[in-house]
């Protein structure tokens, strides 16, 4: 039962789908990333199902926008909140305390608004480079695998604090997660790559290092830059590892063309 209600508060936590009423704890949320992976099938699932639906009317562009708009609609634009907030923080000079201050600001600025039609732009046009045949399993590991990742850092990373502070920073009135034990990052890593049946092709395991890579460098970033993650932050590595596999399915499939 602690299992079920902790899946179905990542469903609650990562979209807008209602979920059966039960007793909350905070332990639930707490232990939510394990099912991260899973929740992005769910939603990369959607997205796919859409672009199938939509390309058998219009062309490739045009299904792929309505899939971003359909995983869009089902996350309330969640992780794209994070990113937008994330690029405001990175972008702003100073100490890491105002760098946090900007962050929580609800106003967003030309940074963020700029920033936020580059990744919509990107991540549009790196789906429609992907062979049509390869794109919804491309869209499903996209959310899965991204998920999980930017998860992973509450694991590896200390959450940003602001200094003399001992409630983390950033958080404002948003439920935090302060941590996430091992067994969570395995049962996670477990499901993120189970996600990859949907290629059912072995040679699409070659983008896990290449993620593993940018997540090492992402949270080398994080560290310098924040002195640790924040939960926009693990928005923003959201949207730039979906945008990371997309260019790696991109790279391989020319790579199998020769």
């Amino acid at each position: 039962m602690r299992e079920l209600r902790t899946a179905l508060t990542a469903i609650q936590f990562y979209t807008v789908l209602p979920v059966p009423a039960f007793e909350f704890r905070p332990e639930y949320f707490q232990r939510m990333l394990r099912y991260s992976g899973a929740v992005g099938i769910l939603i990369g699932g959607a997205g796919a199902l859409v672009f199938l639906a939509a390309h058998q009317i219009y062309p490739i562009a045009i299904a792929v926008v309505c899939s971003l708009i359909a995983t869009v609609l089902l996350t309330g634009c969640l992780h794209e909140d994070g990113f937008v907030d994330f690029c405001e923080g990175v972008y702003t000079r100073g100490a890491l305390d105002e760098r946090l201050r900007v962050m929580r600001e609800s106003r967003v600025g030309a940074v963020g608004a700029s920033a936020a039609i580059i990744m919509i732009l990107l991540r549009v046009a790196a789906i429609a480079a992907i062979p049509a045949v390869w794109i919804p399993a491309a869209i499903v590991v996209g959310h899965s695998l991204s998920r999980f990742a930017s998860g992973a850092f509450a694991y590896s990373l200390e959450y940003a604090r602001e200094s003399g502070g001992e409630a983390p920073a950033a958080a404002g009135v948003k439920p935090i997660i302060t941590g996430m034990p091992f067994s969570d990052v395995l049962w996670g890593a477990i499901i993120a790559t189970a996600s990859f049946a949907f290629f059912a092709d072995a040679i699409f395991l070659w983008i896990l290092p290449i993620v593993a890579i940018a997540h090492g460098l992402f949270g080398i970033l994080l560290r310098r830059v924040f002195g640790g993650y924040t939960g926009d932050c693990l928005g923003a590595a959201q949207q730039i590892f979906e945008v990371a596999v997309y260019l790696c399915v991109i790279a391989i499939a020319q790579l199998r063309a020769f």
